[in-house]
């Protein structure tokens, strides 16, 4: 097994404010990869409009290039083509006020009949980790499925960021 992410598609990436269960909830932050690179896949892209890519490599696939998934738009595989995981985080960091919150996205194996992906999501401020969420041994047929974080922040805090 390995320890890193495979492929993540942040599709439909959203993070709610309002009750955890998501009922009169207010979206205030919502990000899909359909629109980086004018719509087109590109391998080692590191010009994400809301990511930085701060470590390894990253491919922007889908939509007809290297598309494992069809009919998914553009997502991101996290191994790249060279192998070397890459990490996402969302620049700018997010101000959050104290209260209970939910971050949802949609998560697939690595599609190439890999071994099966051990994925670790930790959540936090430079500081602090609020939350993780572990998807022990995910098969790499594994088609996306939306993944949900339920947290309650005690205090505002004015730098959280997803990684």
């Amino acid at each position: 097994m390995r320890s890193r992410w495979l492929m993540c598609g942040l599709l439909a990436l959203a993070l709610f404010a309002g009750s955890a269960r998501g009922a009169s909830a207010a979206v205030i932050f919502s990000d899909n990869f359909n629109s980086e690179n004018g719509g087109t896949g590109a391998l080692n892209f590191f010009g994400f409009t809301n990511w930085t890519v701060s470590a390894g490599t990253v491919d922007l696939i889908g939509n007809g290039f290297f598309d494992f998934l069809p009919g998914n738009g553009l997502y991101v595989d996290l191994d790249g083509s060279h192998k070397d995981a890459g990490v996402m985080t969302k620049s700018p960091s997010i101000a959050l006020g104290a209260g209970n919150y939910v971050l949802s996205f949609s998560l697939a194996g690595s599609q190439r009949g890999s071994a099966e992906d051990v994925v670790a999501k930790v959540f936090g401020n430079n500081s602090s980790n609020y939350g993780t969420l572990s998807v022990v041994a995910l098969p790499s047929s594994t088609p996306f499925q939306t993944q949900t974080i339920n947290f309650t922040l005690a205090a505002p805090d004015p730098a959280v960021r997803f990684s």
